[in-house]
């Protein structure tokens, strides 16, 4: 119930509980999964697999008193092809299905004509690969389209529960470089576009960005580690990682702010043991993660320690 914060008047009954919620979910998920690699020439090679799903959930609603019960099998094939004219250049594209059931008690309890639709997918990638400086540098360039259907989204009527959006898309491109620059140089970039819209749906209108999906997005982490001389297995490093502007609801109201944040990392080899200290977040830089509505924004994580022991046998 409201309090006036002016004239506030405390010690008012208890209003009653409108969404009264005590439910049991159980869920069986068994999978195998297939997967061939085959040369059909030196410069030519096919891979193809399936995965077969066989999915049970049962779910009952205590208060007031109901059991939702769904099975399903699914089989989600992949394929791609590599062509490698030279053996520093390949060429690659892939197409694969998915399917993921939405469950949980908005799926099974709230949706009027019972548990959503599992979400299905199908998704294509084309790209090359090259390799420079005799393979110590690696460039990527891949461009990639995703069609889902029956993505759970947060409702932008109801905070509490959400909504399977009919058909969204996600396409863009995504660029990486790896390599080790000189012995002692390590270096990771990474840059994505990605541009996420709903395609088909009832309530949200076509165009409407997907929540939590940065059009742009980046990385670099370059590591330093010691070749020779009684330093010899230290490594030390540091990177930047950069987020844009992303829809904060399903209703694209509002946008949580990009941000950059910084980490560092330590490690020291010795024999079969790896010592190793990561700081997240170095900076200790303020920004919001990730959201579901007004009322539920996550923020980033603080600065953080985390200390690692690696021992290799």
């Amino acid at each position: 119930y409201a309090i006036d914060i002016y004239d506030p008047r405390y010690g008012q009954p208890l209003p009653p509980l409108t969404i009264p919620r005590n439910n049991l979910e159980r869920i069986t998920n068994t999978a195998l999964y297939a997967q061939d690699q085959i040369s059909l020439s030196p410069e030519w090679k096919a891979l193809l697999g399936v995965r077969f799903d066989f999915f049970e959930q049962s779910f009952r609603e205590r208060i007031p008193r109901s059991q939702v019960d769904q099975t399903y099998f699914a089989a989600t094939p992949r394929a791609g092809l590599v062509y490698q004219p030279l053996p520093e250049l390949a060429l690659f594209a892939n197409v694969g299905t998915s399917f993921r059931p939405n469950i949980g008690p908005d799926a099974a309890a709230v949706a009027l004509s019972g548990p959503f639709a599992p979400e299905t997918g199908i998704g294509y990638e084309v790209g090359s690969k090259i390799d420079l400086f005799g393979g110590a540098l690696a460039l990527t360039a891949t461009a990639f389209r995703v069609d889902r259907e029956n993505v759970l989204t947060p409702d932008p009527n109801n905070s509490a529960f959400s909504l399977a959006a009919g058909a969204v898309r996600s396409q863009g491109f995504e660029l990486t470089a790896a390599g080790q620059i000189t012995p002692e140089i390590k270096l990771l970039a990474g840059y994505v576009y990605a541009d996420a819209v709903v395609t088909r749906d009832n309530v949200l209108p076509v165009g409407t960005p997907l929540i939590n999906v940065p059009r742009h997005s980046g990385s670099l982490l370059a590591v330093h580690e010691v070749q020779a001389g009684p330093w010899k297995g230290l490594g030390i490093g540091g990177g930047v990682r950069g987020v844009g502007e992303r829809a904060a609801d399903a209703a694209d109201s509002f946008v949580l702010p990009a941000y950059v944040a910084v980490d560092a990392l330590a490690y020291y080899r010795y024999e079969n043991f790896r010592f190793g200290l990561n700081v997240e977040n170095v900076f200790d830089t303020e920004y919001y993660e990730s959201s579901l509505n007004r009322f539920r924004v996550y923020p980033g994580a603080p600065r953080r320690f985390t200390g690692t022991m690696t021992v290799r046998f």
